[in-house]
């Protein structure tokens, strides 16, 4: 059981601060009064609950083990309309931009928003994702107090990446990430925009936990993310709710030339390209996100790791897994839904080191 403590109230000039709703460091005892619906789950030192809001988007919180809520995460569902709490600020239209955003901050005792989050004067961080530049939806907000032991619990690939690599070690650097992202609000001539990657939250692992542990308990707090290891010892993290429609498509053949068969990046090209025409000439509702083919390529070396030129009767996914544990890195696959229901999706490769 929770034990009842006192509500710490963050206030800017007079005025109670919340996050749709949530004020942080609350009670969680009184917040859960006020919505009986919220889903439970314990998972080992953390706790968190999860409602839907009656006008749209999901609130996601977190306590520690005194009832004390250390983390509010709001995130809109796509193309709502309305206003969503945000502390300093208060209600913020949701599709309003980033630059509205920083004007109604310029209003308040916070700091301006970077890009990526503001500050409060209590020392306590907002970050807010928009699904485009300029102009794009607000997409996520979440609230949380850095502490000397997390400084930074909140983090998208490149945070990932950095917090699994030690883990990893002990199961050969190979792992297999999949996330479902939100697609840009739209494509500048350039096609460098990237699916947006989910926020993730992050707890340091315990000293002495290794591969498969240590990475459970760094996304211990995350609701949203699940680590499982197979037979292989492949380690898969899934970050929000993936389809495995694309990734379970047997192709009959995929060949490789010499230099896909010997860079990780070229050979994860010709599969992406593979899988979006498989799927489109079997009506499967995916499609290839524009992207710039930028990397070096290797060509044929004695002794090094390469690819067989043919791979029979496979599916994209153990593709995707032979590239992973031949080149010993971290293979990605991204997704996201766009307004017509069709999927958008994208592959990646990260070396070991």
């Amino acid at each position: 059981m929770i034990p009842l403590v006192l509500s710490a109230v963050v206030a800017v000039g007079g005025e109670l601060q919340t996050l749709a709703g949530v004020t942080l460091s609350s009670n969680v005892t009184q917040v859960l009064s006020e919505h009986p619906g919220a889903q439970a789950s314990a998972n080992g030192s953390s706790q968190w609950w999860r409602w839907n809001m009656r006008g749209g988007g999901t609130v996601t919180i977190t306590a520690d083990d005194t009832g004390e809520v250390t983390r509010v995460d709001f995130q809109a569902d796509r193309g709502q309309k309305g206003n969503i709490d945000l502390p300093c600020v208060g209600a913020f239209p949701v599709q309003d931009s980033d630059v509205n955003l920083n004007f109604a901050l310029a209003r308040t005792a916070c700091s301006a928003f970077n890009g990526a989050a503001y500050g409060l004067p209590d020392r306590s961080v907002v970050e807010v994702r928009f699904n485009g530049p300029g102009d794009g939806q607000l997409a996520e907000a979440t609230w949380y107090r850095p502490s000397a032991e997390n400084p930074s619990p909140v983090g998208h690939m490149r945070s990932v990446i950095d917090y699994i690599r030690a883990a990893l070690t002990y199961v050969g650097g190979v792992a297999r990430i999949y996330y479902a992202g939100e697609c840009p609000t739209r494509y500048h001539s350039s096609l460098v925009q990237q699916l947006l990657f989910p926020s993730v939250w992050f707890q340091p692992p315990l000293q002495g936990a290794t591969g498969l542990e240590a990475v459970r308990q760094i996304f211990r707090d995350d609701p949203n993310v699940t680590v499982t290891q197979d037979r292989s010892g492949m380690l898969r993290i899934t970050i929000g709710s993936v389809s495995s429609t694309l990734l379970r498509t047997r192709v009959p053949s995929l060949t490789l030339d010499p230099i896909e068969q010997y860079t990780a990046l070229s050979a994860i090209d010709e599969i992406a390209f593979a899988a979006a025409s498989y799927a489109k000439d079997r009506g499967l509702p995916f499609s290839l996100a524009p992207y710039i083919i930028n990397h070096l390529a290797r060509g044929p070396g004695e002794g090094a790791p390469h690819l067989p030129g043919m791979m029979q009767n496979i599916t994209i996914d153990d593709a995707l897994d032979a590239v992973a544990k031949t080149f010993k890195g971290i293979v990605t696959y991204g997704e996201c839904k766009q307004p017509d229901g069709k999927t958008l999706f994208r592959l990646g490769f990260i070396y070991d080191s």
